[in-house]
């Protein structure tokens, strides 16, 4: 693979690629407990290096993963407890803030702060000024990766912020597994689906022997066993949606 990384770029490389294809790509991601046999920044990790397969590919730069900003209100250490998910027969939270090691009170604190001080919307206007960045930098099209799902929403919203703004990049906003879905892939959280990806494109980032093979409801996690996850389902997934993200950009490709 070529250097694709934009922020690890000299000048020219940048401009050679650029005039090459006009295409971006910005992942998204956040800092999340994805069960103890994956890295917490999986959803970004992921977002990250797929885009680089996406570039490998198709042509276009990656931008800088954007980890900061998101609503810490709706992560998985705030909201796995029965009320929310009538599914599950325990509270996960107490034994996630545990496996840090510290309080719960501590997260629950900065979830309230984050929906006292607007949720999402700080995350909205970011993601918006991104896109009017990248068009700054001579790019005429984007594809925004939103690893962390609950972020995907919120990046919509800021690809019509952007429009509205004047914007004039096409802006492509996907989670990644919505490219084939059609074709049976489903997501999840930190189960099958993440952990094969993470395994397949960042393997140093995933420890399979911490997998709670035997555990029933293992701790913070949603979705097919993980115990069933592997690095050679990863990389079909990964080759699927690269196959299909093709059907979906419209920037010129100079040959």
């Amino acid at each position: 693979m070529g250097k694709v990384r934009y922020e690890e770029m000299l000048p020219h490389e940048i401009r050679t690629a650029r005039e090459e294809r006009a295409l971006a790509y910005l992942p998204l991601g956040t800092l999340e407990w994805h069960g103890p046999q994956n890295a917490v920044g999986l959803d970004g990790l992921k977002a990250h290096a797929l885009c680089c397969e996406f570039a490998a590919e198709h042509g276009g730069l990656v931008m800088p993963t954007i980890f900061w900003g998101d609503n810490r209100a709706d992560i998985l250490e705030i909201v796995y407890h029965p009320e929310k998910f009538t599914s599950l027969t325990r509270d996960h939270r107490p034994e996630v803030a545990d496996a840090y090691g510290i309080p719960f009170e501590k997260l629950e604190q900065n979830a309230r702060r984050a929906e006292e001080t607007g949720g999402w919307t700080f995350f909205e206007e970011l993601v918006a000024r991104a896109f009017h960045q990248i068009e700054s930098l001579g790019f005429e099209e984007v594809v925004c990766i939103t690893g962390h799902y609950p972020e995907n929403g919120p990046a919509k919203a800021a690809r019509e912020r952007y429009l509205v703004g004047g914007g004039e990049c096409a802006v492509h906003v996907f989670i990644g597994y919505d490219l084939v879905s059609d074709e049976g892939y489903r997501g999840d959280h930190a189960a099958k689906w993440e952990t094969s990806l993470l395994w397949a494109l960042r393997p140093e980032c995933v420890d399979a022997s911490l997998t709670e093979t035997d555990a029933e409801e293992p701790t913070g996690i949603a979705g097919p066993h993980p115990r069933d996850a592997s690095p050679g389902f990863g990389r079909e997934a990964v080759a699927r949606m690269v196959a299909r993200l093709g059907e979906h950009l419209t920037s010129p490709r100079s040959e």
